[in-house]
């Protein structure tokens, strides 16, 4: 007979080893223990547990007080986490990133040069400035972009929407005022990309320039884009360094879907302070905008219109005040709202619904055309209800609806009108015109029917 020895290991930890020894009698169910056994285990160095995630994590530090150069290539292996401490100078010179990389510098800062993304997944520290003088191509993600990240300067907005990414949704939150120089004529500051908030807590003060046309924020070829906060965009209608012109814009909205802007101000604009029109600066003909909503939006003292529309569909104004169009300086129309579609490019405005809104002093009282809404050339339908105008022209338009509005004069541009509906309102003066054949009045007051047409 012959007796077996059995030995389990039955507990691991960091430090011992123990051991069971089981003997076993053949030809019988009996085994019985003889003894447990604790060992020391072998040391078990942490280290070795992290060795996987240490290859991927490349430090890079300064415990200087100075600034210190980032050697070049440095930053160039792919899937690296890379960790800036203390603070680092690029030189002006441009530096890429490795593909699928993590750049963390919540312990440091990195100024005065290029950073090239690739998928690079950017952490900054939230609570100081952590990008001085520092521009940035290619592709990061990040998701939130503060002004708080960086030292300011005039490219900062630019800085910011660098940062933006088409793969996720952006969130730019503009805490600081900034100065923006309009860079070309004709083109934004910044183009905004899909799925991007523009959270503006402070104002951006557009610097003086001699261009006929431009915008700070261009709204092109993009969708879902949001802006909100209490902050304002301010032209420089004041000191414009030429007299011609009338294309600088706050927001131009050009073929674009499911836009917002709440609460924000437009103001002092050379042109408008808000202009939608799909076209773009080549004027395509198969552009859309369509699902704009402009909500309780301020437009004050711009030069040409405080909102133009010049193409789309499904637009709501809403709650917004349009005031002081001209005040400053003024080239035609100077209307709070224009509606006037580029129809030479295919182009109408249609289910333009503008409600509760609030006008006042549009057009310079030295101008004899000055209008709170202007409707030109336009076949699309226009529902208009809940507004106060002291001045409304309708010209060469049909399928206009107003729908419990007060209107001191209506007028009308020629005999170029039809198929108007107006319901439930108060008019001082109307364009004769607008004569049973031509507009269909609905428990509507109508004092004085005996104005010209212009």
């Amino acid at each position: 007979m012959k007796i077996r020895k059995i030995t389990y290991i039955i507990c691991t930890s960091l430090s011992v080893v123990a051991v069971a020894v089981f003997i076993c009698i053949p030809k019988s169910n009996e085994c019985k223990a003889i003894g447990v056994i604790a060992t020391p285990a072998a040391p078990l160095k942490i280290n070795d547990i992290a060795d996987k995630k240490k290859k991927n994590k490349i430090y890079i530090t300064n415990n200087t007080n100075k600034e210190k150069s980032i050697a070049p290539k440095s930053l160039e292996e792919d899937n690296k986490e890379y960790v800036i401490v203390g603070d680092f100078t690029l030189q002006g010179e441009k530096m890429k990133i490795g593909k699928n990389s993590s750049l963390n510098i919540t312990k440091g800062s990195i100024s005065n040069g290029e950073l090239v993304g690739d998928n690079t997944r950017l952490i900054v520290n939230k609570s100081k400035p952590t990008f001085k003088n520092l521009r940035f191509s290619g592709n990061f993600i990040i998701g939130i972009i503060k002004t708080d990240f960086f030292v300011i300067d005039n490219n900062t907005l630019k800085d910011m929407i660098s940062l933006t990414s088409d793969e996720i949704k952006n969130e730019v939150v503009i805490n600081h005022d900034l100065r923006v120089r309009i860079p070309d004529e004709w083109r934004g500051v910044v183009q905004l990309r899909s799925q991007t908030n523009i959270v503006l807590n402070a104002n951006i003060h557009q610097e003086p320039t001699n261009f006929k046309g431009g915008n700070i924020f261009f709204v092109n070829d993009c969708h879902d884009v949001a802006f909100m906060g209490k902050g304002h965009l301010i032209g420089d209608v004041r000191n414009h360094q030429d007299k011609g012109g009338e294309c600088i814009y706050g927001i131009w909205i050009c073929n674009a879907t499911n836009i917002s802007v709440k609460n924000i101000t437009c103001e002092e604009f050379w042109g408008d302070g808000i202009y939608i029109y799909p076209g773009g600066i080549k004027h395509k003909s198969n552009n859309i905008c369509d699902r704009i909503v402009i909500d309780s939006v301020t437009c004050n003292n711009n030069r040409r219109q405080g909102l133009s529309i010049v193409g789309g569909t499904n637009i709501i104004v809403k709650n917004s005040y349009f005031t002081n169009t001209g005040a400053i300086h003024y080239t035609p129309p100077s209307a709070g709202i224009d509606v006037e579609p580029a129809t030479e490019y295919g182009y109408d405005v249609d289910n333009l619904f503008i409600e509760n809104c609030y006008f006042e002093k549009n057009g310079p009282s030295s101008y004899a055309g000055k209008k709170d809404l202007l409707v030109y050339g336009n076949n699309g339908k226009v529902f208009v209800s809940n507004c106060e105008f002291k001045r409304v022209i309708l010209a060469i338009s049909e399928n206009v609806l107003f729908n419990n509005c007060t209107i001191d004069t209506l007028k009308t541009k020629g005999e170029t009108v039809d198929k108007i509906t107006i319901k439930d309102c108060q008019i001082d003066q109307m364009s004769r015109v607008l004569n049973d054949e031509r507009a269909l009045l609905l428990n509507t007051v109508v004092k004085k029917r005996t104005l010209p047409t212009l």
